[in-house]
């Protein structure tokens, strides 16, 4: 699994809280199901846990876009930038290379 290339770490602390708060409403979620509590109010809970993990992908993809897509568009490696993006989003693309785009200039 490619790791997301962070910098200083600062960056991606918006993401990481969010998927701790989603992983702890999971928690919350699975203790529902094991209390066999009321279906609908089960799924109501699970749609906010999405709409968590949904922010939380915003917010790396916003991040991979204002820095390391913009440096390998600066690189000249629009193609590869390209195919590593289809391939995060869509299964049916067969995966691309591992850190195609690389950590950003300046960074670890």
């Amino acid at each position: 699994m490619a790791t997301i290339p962070d910098g200083d770490g600062r960056e991606h602390s918006d993401a990481l809280q969010r998927l701790k708060s989603a992983r702890g409403h999971l928690d919350a979620v699975i203790g529902m199901l094991e209390d066999d509590r009321y279906c609908i109010d089960v799924l109501h809970q699970l749609r906010a846990v999405e709409g968590g993990l949904v922010r939380s992908r915003r917010s790396i993809l916003e991040r991979h876009l204002r820095t390391c897509v913009v440096d390998a568009y600066a690189e000249g490696r629009v193609d590869d930038v390209v195919d590593e993006l289809l391939a995060a989003f869509f299964t049916d693309r067969a995966p691309a290379p591992r850190s195609v785009v690389g950590p950003r200039r300046g960074s670890r």
